[in-house]
């Protein structure tokens, strides 16, 4: 109760891991209207100051110091976020707010933060591919255009295909920031048997948008 009428004020959001908090002490009947009210509320708040879009973080929580440890995800659960996801998406749909998710395929790894340094999955993969479905959940939910963030870094070469068909799903996709300090050296590391995920989904034809806060967006594709 607390939580919605701070809600209703319009002044404070909690984040995604005290709304999950909040989620695991209410009843298993009102669990996911407890979820439809945040989210509606959210987005009908953005939408009264004219506000069209809105990130969605869907990455699984694994104690990432940019995601976890910033309070951004929702769940370790994919099933609890598919309940996230399902909550969003009616109220994107009511309010005609667009909502895009980040960071695809997911932002993992137990001490590295991609703003400051390389990403590269090489365990884990298990986890990868469920935070992949999660996105791919989420691409196949939309009534609306669908949009996702790409994330910098290496993945195993066989992922390709997989990750590339669902990334296809997307109408738009947005890379993360190009002005991160590491981004710019990136060619300069080597990794055997890997890809690199945003080099990879420029050279495909879904529509792309380069996102470059020292330059902010760019279409090129």
């Amino acid at each position: 109760k607390n939580i919605l009428n701070t809600l209703l004020s319009g002044v404070y959001y909690p984040s995604n891991k005290s709304i999950n908090g909040s989620y695991k002490k209410i009843s298993d009947s009102n669990k996911q209207n407890f979820l439809d009210i945040l989210a509606f509320i959210k987005l009908k708040n953005l939408d009264d100051v004219w506000i069209n879009t809105h990130w969605l973080v869907l990455d699984l929580d694994l104690w990432n110091p940019a995601i976890s440890w910033l309070a951004r995800s929702f769940s370790s659960d994919i099933d609890e976020y598919k309940k996230f996801i399902d909550s969003y998406i009616r109220a994107s749909n009511m309010t005609w707010v667009l909502v895009y998710a980040k960071h695809f395929p997911w932002h993992w790894d137990w001490n590295v933060d991609s703003h400051d340094s390389v990403l590269v999955y090489d365990d884990n993969i298990d986890y990868l591919n469920k935070n992949i479905e999660l996105f791919d959940y989420f691409l196949s939910k939309s009534l609306l255009k669908s949009w996702i963030m790409v994330g910098h870094m290496y993945l195993p070469n066989d992922l390709k295909d997989k990750i590339l068909e669902v990334a296809m799903k997307s109408d738009f996709i947005l890379t993360d920031d190009l002005a991160m300090s590491w981004y710019k050296n990136y060619n300069s590391f080597s990794q055997e048997d890997m890809f690199f995920s945003t080099s990879t989904i420029l050279d495909t034809d879904n529509i792309f948008i380069k996102v470059d806060t020292s330059n902010n967006f760019t279409w090129i594709k």
